[in-house]
């Protein structure tokens, strides 16, 4: 396993250039938060008028004698819309931080890669973790090396 991943990293150190010039590029529009955040704020309008007509129905059916059937029903469909708005801004932070562990874990992949010139000739824990996200065994005796930063990398097993 250990010569494995030295065969892998170094195929990525022989392509150092290439990453370099294709991440600058990549990296902007992975971590572009720029939609997300246009609708997170469009979500929290929806969220706050949503919660504004609640408590107005609310009120209403408070001070005056309404219909317990039609109240309900703009009542649970109001509701309905608060929690959609609310759900939808979950979503929307679950992404923006997932974008922004990806931008943590390329910029910290791209250092390290930068860092180092020659080939990796001896097997480095620290390397190992900071760099690999998982390590996939195949039927067919190949190891797939899944790099932090999203780059995935075959090598046979040797046996």
């Amino acid at each position: 396993m250990k010569a494995a991943f030295l065969a892998a990293f170094n195929q990525r150190i022989d392509d150092r250039d290439a990453i370099f010039a294709a991440y600058d590029e990549v990296l902007a529009e992975l971590t572009d938060t720029t939609a997300l955040d246009t609708e997170a704020a469009a979500m929290n309008g929806e969220r706050e008028v949503a919660g504004a007509l609640i408590r107005k129905a609310v009120d209403e059916n408070a001070r005056a004698p309404l219909d317990q059937d039609e109240y309900n029903a703009r009542y649970d469909a109001l509701l309905a819309r608060f929690k959609a708005a609310e759900s939808r801004l979950g979503e929307i932070d679950a992404e923006r931080n997932n974008r922004r562990m990806k931008q943590a874990n390329i910029t910290r992949f791209l250092r390290i890669l930068k860092k180092q010139e020659n080939l990796v000739t001896e097997f480095d824990d620290e390397l190992w973790y900071i760099t690999v996200d998982k390590v996939l065994v195949h039927t067919d005796g190949r190891l797939s090396f899944i790099f932090r930063d999203g780059a995935a990398v075959d090598v046979p097993l040797e046996k």
